[in-house]
């Protein structure tokens, strides 16, 4: 098992009483979530001062996620970013969670991707998605309805790209001729390839590629175990060894000195109060429709209702918590599963934890847990 963790880019003081402001509204937030001072530039420095101390505890890899135009997350170019990390670092792993692949040009997507290979000796992992944010669609100029079909031509073709001296590609929205790229990714045949995605459906279309998935912290540890058995059988269908797919999934994580005292964390944990979001942050059209390929979000924000995020199902089907024993059965219940790659969250509280507190966290998970499975 590899563990690694996620980091948002968000402002945090734009997040108030369980919703953002009216012009970000995501609503599907804690129910207290205290003002917080914050800058571009603070939360910057901040979230790298976090990924320093992953290198420097041993964790094995981060993760990045891109947004534009909203509070939700700023970070519009997480090649840029990970360029400057691979800089300040030495070891641990970097990955996209995820590049928004159809508000992209693959061929420079792949152009960028492969310069970050380069320069951090072989340690990118490329997460993609077809993202979900109008706002980021129309401002773009890049419309919804097709981007399951443009994001699997567009990484198809940037895998030809990194793989081939010269590449061509011919397809309904992509369309280049003996494209030679120039560098070359240092990994061979390429960086790993991942797939974020909330949608089963999404996650199945490209396990025909072989592509392993990433999935959010919120799916149920059942749900998990049946998406990580039908991504397999998809992909050996598809002629891809099942073995070879690094399956990564996030986890809220509470280690404790009872089970009994990390039960009752647990149960104070923050409620999703409401699914109620702004439509600039959800698949909808400028009509107010939802886009062709994202009709499961008419069941609400993500396509989920309420029961979805039941805090019921925390303890024993969500999180990965208890003491020692308990914490580190969890994990190898996941390896059970397939998964290779753990996104650890480090609790989940009301109100914004201090940076000494996730320093404590942090610490004790590498401490306590990781030497079990090294």
């Amino acid at each position: 098992m590899k563990f690694s963790t996620f980091h948002s880019f968000m402002l945090v003081d734009a997040i108030r009483g369980g919703k953002l402001p009216d012009d970000v509204d995501a609503g599907i937030l804690p129910q207290h979530y205290d003002q917080v001072v914050s800058t571009h530039h603070n939360e910057i420095q901040m979230e790298l001062e976090e990924i320093r101390w992953v290198e420097e505890l041993g964790f094995d890899g981060v993760w990045l996620r891109e947004h534009h135009f909203t509070d939700y997350g700023f970070l519009p170019n997480t090649m840029v970013m990970l360029g400057y990390i691979a800089s300040m670092t030495k070891r641990i792993r970097l990955g996209s969670a995820v590049v928004t692949l159809p508000l992209h040009n693959p061929v420079r997507a792949a152009e960028d991707a492969a310069l970050v290979d380069v320069i951090s000796n072989g340690r990118l992992n490329y997460g993609i998605g077809r993202g979900y944010q109008s706002i980021e669609f129309d401002t773009l100029g890049v419309p919804m309805d097709d981007s399951r079909e443009r994001c699997s031509e567009e990484i198809e073709s940037i895998i030809q790209l990194w793989s081939n001296d010269t590449a061509s590609y011919h397809g309904r929205f992509v369309d280049f001729e003996q494209v030679r790229l120039q560098p070359k990714p240092l990994q061979q045949p390429h960086p790993p390839v991942f797939y974020a995605s909330i949608s089963k459906e999404s996650v199945l279309h490209f396990a025909k590629l072989g592509i392993p998935f990433i999935v959010d912290s919120t799916l149920t540890l059942s749900s998990l175990d049946q998406l990580c058995a039908a991504w397999s059988e998809v992909a050996s269908a598809h002629g891809h060894d099942p073995g070879s797919g690094e399956l990564v999934a996030m986890r809220t994580v509470w280690l404790d000195e009872t089970d009994e005292r990390a039960r009752e964390y647990v149960g104070r944990a923050p409620k999703v109060e409401s699914t109620a979001h702004d439509p600039k942050l959800a698949p909808r059209k400028k009509d107010g429709s939802i886009a062709r390929g994202y009709e499961y979000w008419q069941r609400g924000w993500h396509g989920r209702s309420l029961k979805h995020y039941d805090t019921s199902e925390n303890w024993e089907n969500r999180w990965i918590a208890g003491d020692i024993d308990r914490v580190v059965g969890g994990i190898e219940r996941l390896e059970e599963m397939g998964v290779k790659n753990l996104i650890v969250g480090f609790g989940s509280d009301p109100e914004p934890t201090s940076r000494a507190e996730k320093r404590r966290r942090m610490e004790l998970f590498a401490r306590e847990v990781m030497p079990h499975f090294r």
